[in-house]
């Protein structure tokens, strides 16, 4: 077998470049990249997309393989992007399978005539089946931080292949999403031979999500057909569903089909609704349910911050203030937020319970220097504020490393400056600059603000990133000067 080959060809655009345009200034979504393949005897063309900050990162994700990607790369990543954000799935990465010959690569052998004059070049799915799992999948795992997730989505013929795919090495892929899937292709056989599978198969650990558009009888019929085989014959711990989409045509139906599909796949990923679940079995009920939400994607979950802090935001809704304080000193990893714990001591403030309050806004200033806040309400209470914030000294060289532009996750970019020996921080195009108070060596609080910045390197040379801490929440950036 020829060795694989990869080459790096350039960024894909969103937009089209302007000649001598700064690389800086260009939005990108992805690469571009060559993969020699001996099985098909030709240079097949991936675009691949992966999560933001990526290169500065650790972390492996799962995968989602697109067919067709030259039609569908764009709001794939796009729906990916912004799901992954408001947390209904994980961030992932997408490769994106270009066509030469999709007739070729996305259909089984058919005796039908009709097949035979239109489609010349027609059976070559499990030679292409073979290119995915020998050839791409290897390729992938052995250049990208994966997890053990591998998702494969197809479009009307590219629908075809996916259900071939599930029913001929259903080990593959962990989910499929099969959109208006051309299943009348050679009269149907495709049906027939799932059904002879799914009789014979007691147990599969797989993902199905099913869609057709308001497209006639030859696409929904076999659909539909699909749909009444599960219904007799799912597998157990077979996931499946299916959505009729009367308002999308055949050219319409993939971008909701995609929205909707990796929901579904997903469906579990967070837990909303957590005061029920802690009731029963407190925070460890929590944990096991992601734990075990986790095992279904092949690999070990913890649960996020974002869904301890909604938890909190239940118990302070309700009034029980001493079991959201329990939760919140106890299971972060982190020293809390200044903002939930000024927001917990101005209601035990608010109830009268002084003490209480006392304790919080303390925890507050120790862990927030810059928290004006806390202080006021101290001072009121007559706490001697001094005392309560150490004085942190950092070497000048060290805080020399960490000025610079970061830029973060949601587009924001901090510049940090350094004046007579204290850091300052400024957002791009602002015009105030907050002093940063140091916590750590590496960590320092936004005198007036609820943030805290630590940078993640600096000690030698200059810091490649910083992490930002507000409101309870955690942005990631890179050092973009």
């Amino acid at each position: 077998m020829k060795k694989l080959l990869a080459c790096l060809i350039g960024l894909l655009a969103i937009s089209g470049s302007v000649a001598g345009q700064d690389a800086d200034s260009a939005i990108t979504i992805g690469n571009k990249i060559q993969l020699e393949s001996a099985v098909l005897e030709e240079t097949r063309e991936l675009w691949i997309s992966t999560p933001r900050f990526y290169e500065d990162g650790e972390e492996s994700y799962p995968v989602l393989f697109l067919l067709d990607g030259d039609f569908h790369f764009q709001h794939t990543t796009a729906t990916i992007d912004f799901l992954s954000r408001n947390g209904r799935i994980p961030e992932m990465i997408t490769i994106a399978i270009l066509n030469t010959d999709r007739n070729r690569d996305f259909t089984p052998s058919s005796q039908n005539s009709e097949d035979i004059e239109q489609v010349p070049t027609k059976g070559g799915a499990n030679n292409f089946l073979r290119f995915i799992s020998e050839e791409l999948i290897p390729y992938v795992e052995k250049n990208y931080r994966t997890k053990p997730f591998k998702i494969l989505v197809g479009h009307s013929r590219g629908g075809l292949f996916a259900i071939h795919t599930l029913i001929s090495q259903p080990e593959i892929f962990d989910a499929y999403i099969a959109i208006s899937p051309s299943l009348q292709w050679s009269d149907q056989r495709l049906i027939e031979r799932a059904e002879a599978f799914f009789e014979a198969t007691p147990e599969l650990q797989v993902d199905l999500y099913l869609t057709t558009g308001n497209e006639g009888q030859a696409l929904t019929g076999g659909t539909r057909k699909l749909a009444g085989i599960l219904e007799e014959n799912a597998p157990k711990g077979f996931r499946w569903d299916i959505n009729l989409m009367v308002e999308e045509t055949h050219g319409s139906v993939p971008h909701p089909s995609t929205y909707q599909g990796l929901q579904s796949i997903y469906r579990g990923w967070n837990l909303h609704d957590l005061l029920p679940v802690f009731d029963i079995g407190g925070v460890a009920a929590i944990k096991r349910y992601y734990k075990d939400g986790g095992n279904r994607f092949g690999y070990e979950r913890s649960v996020p911050a974002s869904a301890i802090e909604q938890l909190i935001e239940q118990l302070i809704n309700s009034r029980r203030l001493d079991a959201a304080a329990a939760v919140l000193l106890r299971e972060s990893d982190t020293p809390p937020s200044s903002y939930w714990l000024d927001r917990m001591a101005n209601v035990y403030a608010e109830e009268g319970k002084q003490d209480s309050a006392r304790d919080l806004y303390t925890r507050s200033l120790t862990n927030n220097p810059g928290n004006f806040n806390a202080k006021e309400k101290l001072i009121k209470m007559g706490v001697d504020v001094e005392k309560l914030v150490p004085k942190i000294k950092v070497a000048a060289e060290l805080l020399q490393n960490y000025t610079g532009k970061y830029e973060f996750e949601d587009g924001l970019i901090l510049n940090i400056t350094l004046s007579d020996s204290i850091l300052f921080s400024q957002e791009a195009g602002g015009q105030v600059k907050f002093e940063l108070l140091p916590v750590t060596e590496k960590r320092f609080a936004a005198v007036g603000l609820d943030a805290q910045l630590e940078f993640n390197d600096g000690q030698e040379k200059e810091a490649r990133s910083a992490t930002l801490f507000q409101h309870g929440q955690e942005w990631r950036s890179r050092r973009i000067d």
